[in-house]
């Protein structure tokens, strides 16, 4: 029973009751469920980009004329791999279908993680979907159908908390083009060398 109390400074006022304290488990219940509770608030996503694994061979062996940036799927075992850079693609390459459509990754290596078990691990080399746009696979399938053209994976990485992948279309290079591409790398880098002197002096 609650009772109205009376105005300390004016007798012949009176102050309404105080509002009855709501039971504990109300508290408990609402602090359990507020989005500030350290079980169900978001894990903040990591911002920027964070490079795994570049395919330098590829740029030297092909000449690359466009580039297109995909998402990748992978187990959680590959996941935990990536993470770790335990990847090698230099030895990947990509396939584009019109029909039925489809981007997939062949031959990259993602090893296998030494306390997986057996039945929750992943085959290191199996074959990944890549994920696009419709209309920039049906145009990779398109450009790959000519003679000469390749689809290699570039660089592996995460940006923003998820994995992509960076895959060009090129020709191969002939003799001719890597001696070219040696000279031009070799060039480049004693334009380097004189820059960084002369600042240094």
């Amino acid at each position: 029973l609650r009772v109205s109390r009376q105005h300390p400074t004016h007798p012949l006022l009176c102050v309404p009751p105080l509002p009855a304290a709501p039971p504990r488990s109300a508290f408990l219940f609402r602090s359990a469920f507020s989005p500030y509770h350290p079980f169900l608030a978001k894990k903040k996503q990591t911002e920027g980009t964070e490079t795994i694994a570049e395919n330098r061979k590829a740029r030297f062996d092909y000449a690359i004329e466009e580039t297109l940036e995909c998402g990748i799927m992978l187990q959680g075992s590959e996941v935990r791999s990536v993470r770790d850079k335990q990847v090698s693609i230099q030895e990947g390459y990509v396939s584009a279908r019109e029909n039925p459509l489809s981007l997939t990754l062949h031959n990259v290596n993602i090893g296998e993680l030494a306390h997986a078990a057996h039945n929750t691990g992943h085959k290191p080399k199996r074959t990944r979907a890549l994920l696009a746009h419709k209309k920039e696979i049906i145009k990779l399938a398109r450009k790959m159908a000519i003679k000469g053209y390749t689809i290699v994976p570039l660089s592996l990485y995460f940006k923003n908390g998820y994995a992509k992948v960076l895959v060009g279309i090129g020709k191969g290079k002939t003799r001719n083009d890597k001696r070219d591409s040696i000279s031009q790398r070799e060039a480049k880098r004693d334009i380097d060398r004189a820059l960084s002197k002369r600042r240094n002096s």
